[in-house]
């Protein structure tokens, strides 16, 4: 039993040892040590990039720059494929593809080595597709099979170098020829706004904002938007008031100037400052006023009229109703009141003719009876009875 236990023993021993030793010589493959720093268009360095490191397709290990930009050190072993992604929110993504492992071979390999791998990170432009530089590599290194160590692949560098610098051409043309666009679409605005055209400022500023954010653009958008909104709320009480004034002319005309005053008097509300309604109004309790004076006479004249009938003054109680009838021309009254003293003052005239014909006999009469012609005296004192 014993000599089993130790059979066994052995075999565990053997096979750890094989384990031990197959892990030793699986990390004797050489190491290259991966070092550099972050820096700027501008040559300054950029802290807090986030530097991923990709071997055979998986991460294997993250790090990020420090305040000097520089990442740690990152130690590869050859016979390995490797991506080094460079990432920070606000600049553009860059990777660089290592291929250590086609082309290697040990016995022609430094056990270890030190690569320099910089990056120039660029800021990155809102709402812009930076696929083109962020989708490939913008280097590649691969193994140097003169010196059998790892090499800048300068052909591909070249090349993507290139196409990088045409895109980034064009985008500046194209960033240069919005940046035109936006400052015609603000100072259009601004045009619009000088002329107290709110809308359309509106639109350019809103256009103008479409295209970039700018913080001095919101505060003239929300500058016009407030002025706008103002001359909206003028001209819908302009409206107001030229309703209103329409209505109190017709009144007006019609003569109709207690509505007509009540009116004027809505559109003062309307518009305080305006002088026309307050004309109106001053002019309507004018009138109004001479209306009541006027009243108050009409009243006073028919009265005197009647009184100078009363007393027998038919020529005065013409001329009172003739001025009344001026006052109000379109009454009844004063016309058929003045008929009835022009017939009375006819009438009380005939009659004095009659009286004064009468005495004239009688005082004739009265002669002729007394100079004893009684016959003569007799025809005259008949006529004055005929009278």
């Amino acid at each position: 039993m014993n000599k089993i236990i130790k059979i066994l023993l052995a075999i565990v021993l053997l096979l750890f040892v094989q384990v031990q030793f197959s892990k030793f010589f699986s990390q004797d493959d050489p190491i290259v040590i991966l070092e550099g720093k972050a820096k700027d268009g501008a040559n300054k360095n950029v802290s807090g990039v986030k530097v991923e490191v990709k071997k055979n397709g998986s991460v294997f290990k993250t790090v990020t720059t420090a305040s000097n930009g520089k990442y740690p050190d990152l130690e590869l072993t050859y016979g390995a494929v490797y991506t080094i992604t460079f990432s920070k929110p606000g600049y553009i993504t860059k990777s660089i593809y290592i291929d250590a492992k086609k082309g290697y071979y040990p016995e022609d390999v430094e056990d270890l080595s030190i690569f320099p791998a910089d990056m120039t990170m660029l800021k990155a432009q809102p709402n812009v597709d930076y696929s083109l530089i962020s989708n490939s590599p913008v280097a590649k290194v691969r193994i140097d099979p003169s010196t059998g160590g790892l090499d800048y692949d300068r052909g591909y560098i070249s090349k993507r170098g290139k196409e990088i610098k045409k895109f980034l051409d064009e985008l500046a043309n194209k960033q240069k020829k919005e940046e035109e666009l936006f400052n015609k679409l603000v100072s259009d605005g601004d045009k619009a706004v000088t002329a107290k055209n709110y809308e359309s400022a509106i639109a350019n500023y809103k256009q103008a904002l479409q295209m970039k954010e700018d913080a001095s653009v919101k505060q003239k958008l929300t500058a016009a938007e407030h002025f706008f909104e103002k001359q909206k709320e003028a001209l819908a009480r302009q409206k107001a008031f030229e309703e209103k004034m329409k209505e109190a002319n017709q009144a007006f005309a019609e003569k109709d100037y207690d509505f007509a005053k009540t009116k004027y008097n809505e559109a003062l509300s309307i518009l305080p400052t305006e002088q026309a309604p307050k004309d109106k109004i001053k002019e309507i309790e004018a009138i109004i006023k001479k209306q009541i004076e006027d009243e108050q006479k009409y009243n006073q004249l028919l009265a005197d009229g009647e009184k100078a009938i009363l007393s027998k003054s038919y020529d005065e109680a013409i001329t009172k109703y003739s001025e009344a009838i001026k006052l109000k021309p379109e009454e009844q009254l004063p016309k058929d009141q003045l008929e009835k003293a022009k017939k009375l003052k006819a009438e009380a005239e005939a009659d004095a003719e009659k009286e004064k014909q009468y005495n004239d006999l009688i005082a004739k009469a009265d002669g002729l009876l007394g100079s004893e012609k009684y016959e003569e005296a007799k025809s005259a004192y008949q006529e004055a009875l005929g009278v």
